[in-house]
């Protein structure tokens, strides 16, 4: 530290505005390779929606030649339903400009024949421009997709040829061609590729050739790109395959994008390196707080350490809760609370440890506490390791305007069984024993504490046999539940209860003789 403490203020600016440089670079560079990244997966998303449309208008306009052809297998060769039968399917593929028929590779039916005049007696085997792939077509008996190729009679055209071959004496024949025609400017019309350039592309559509040369479809400009610089999408036609190449005519990169971010980083470079600066001048002030900070710390410490040590002298239980009951803090010596040890209630609301009775008074405390500020001599009593504890409650209540943690209360149970056993001895002996009736003396929760002799003649039960046990062990089953419930809320509301009850004896066991 102290070496570092020897840099200059300009030093330490520098130094750390070259790792900002550093930093910046790395950042920018990322900005680009995830714009680039951008730019051509949306590139490639909208040349495969275009690309899906190309494919989807070819399969559905050529599929016209599998009805040409059932026309020649059904009637075995004869065309002259050709005319009519075209007539109708023309409605079905108002996108091909004609359909014809080449038997042997000769073209002799076209329709409509009308403007197609010049195509009559065509040998497309022979053909300079048509006999590569008519020899395709019928060398793989596939429906095989030609062009754009220049027609006789005048325009470029998609060519759709299926090879249609017949059954004689027992064996196929191969009986020639069927075609549909599509003229190259309606379907890039109809698959409306010039919207590709309204984008914002460069395109080229060509079609992939056997020598590696590919043949341009279309194309929106004749500007020369390197390949890497192009979005290839595949489509498949029928027994071959196009290309469509997309290019963004501003390039894959924004200028503008980029001098913003080279800008911006420039700008936080300089931004961070005088923050650094800054820093450096609040980590010397800071070094010297600290040993200020060291010292206060050592005197709350000593201070916090007395304070435990005198919490730790208290006796008695101690809780700190919050507005909602909940344990912030415990100090339970020589006692579990409820059956939890002191870790185990921090968090938890005191109201889910204790009995009803038992949260009915410590809310009584509290109400007391929030309106005086104190609660004192409220007593409370509950079950814990088989034996009834009682406390005597002293509550106090801070607000939020009183402490930084908002509002607290603190509770003080100290622990008075002792003196509630010596008082209850001497009221048991001043009671159970003035008469000679039977009598019991119960807890709250029914369970026996005294009884007298005449007790032990009546019942046979023994005063150690009933001690601690609930008077449940009387009940005879003559009455019904509602008996009891009505007994105990007249002892509850009037503090005593006169009348006759059915009580079992103790059974007997009988020595039977064999």
């Amino acid at each position: 530290m102290l070496h570092i403490a020897r840099l200059s203020p300009i030093k330490f600016f520098l130094g750390l505005l070259i790792c900002c440089f550093g930093v910046s670079y790395i950042f920018v560079s990322y900005l680009i390779q995830l714009e680039y990244e951008s730019n051509r997966a949306a590139a490639y998303a909208s040349g495969e929606s275009q690309s899906a449309l190309i494919s989807t208008t070819i399969s559905h306009n050529m599929s016209a030649n599998h009805a040409l052809a059932s026309l020649i297998r059904f009637s075995n060769g004869n065309v002259s339903l050709f005319e009519s039968y075209s007539s109708e399917l023309k409605k079905q593929y108002p996108l091909a400009s004609h359909f014809s028929l080449s038997p042997g590779g000769v073209i002799k039916w076209v329709y409509p024949l009308a403007g197609n005049e010049d195509s009559i007696g065509l040998n497309q085997l022979s053909d300079p421009d048509q006999k590569e792939m008519a020899l395709l077509a019928k060398q793989s008996q596939k429906l095989t997709l030609a062009g754009p190729i220049h027609l006789v009679q005048g325009g470029k055209a998609l060519i759709g040829r299926w090879p249609v071959w017949i059954e004689e004496e027992n064996k196929q024949v191969f009986w020639g061609f069927t075609n549909v025609v599509v003229r190259l400017e309606n379907f890039l019309k109809e698959v409306n590729l010039p919207d590709l350039a309204k984008q914002g592309y460069h395109y080229r559509l060509e079609r992939v050739n056997d020598n590696d040369i590919n043949s341009f479809i279309a194309t929106s400009t004749n500007h020369l790109m390197e390949e890497q610089h192009w979005v290839e999408i595949n489509i498949e036609i029928p027994n071959g395959n196009w290309i469509l190449k997309l290019s963004p005519k501003k390039g894959w990169l924004s200028k503008s994008t980029l001098v913003l971010n080279i800008g911006v980083a420039v700008i936080l470079s300089l931004l961070f390196a005088g923050l650094g600066g800054l820093l450096w001048h609040i980590f010397l002030i800071k070094s010297q707080l600290e040993t200020i900070v060291e010292e206060r710390t050592r005197e709350v410490v000593h201070t916090h350490n007395r304070l435990k040590s005198l919490l730790h002298a208290i006796p008695d239980m101690l809780f700190e809760l919050d507005d909602d009951g909940v344990i912030l803090y415990s100090h339970t010596p020589n006692f579990d609370f409820c059956g939890f040890s002191v870790d185990k209630v921090i968090g938890r609301n005191i109201h889910d440890l204790l009995p009803l009775e038992v949260t009915q008074c410590l809310n009584e405390a509290f109400i007391e506490a929030r309106a005086r500020g104190h609660s004192i001599g409220k007593i409370f009593s509950f079950i814990n390791d088989d034996r009834i504890r009682w406390f005597e409650l002293s509550v106090t209540y801070s607000n939020k305007e009183e402490g930084v943690y908002g509002s607290r209360y603190v509770v003080l149970p100290r622990d008075i069984t002792v003196r509630k056993e010596s008082e209850l001895e001497l009221r048991i002996a001043a009671t159970a024993f003035e008469s000679q009736d039977a009598m019991i003396i119960t807890d709250i929760y029914k369970n026996i504490l005294r009884v007298n002799k005449a007790f032990e003649l009546l019942t046979g039960y023994s005063e150690s046999e009933v001690l601690g046990k609930s008077t449940d062990i009387l009940n005879s089953n003559h009455h019904k539940e509602t008996f009891y419930q009505s007994l105990h809320s007249q002892l509850r509301m009037h503090g005593y209860w006169e009348g006759e009850i059915w009580s079992r004896k103790k059974m007997v066991p009988s020595i039977l003789s064999y």
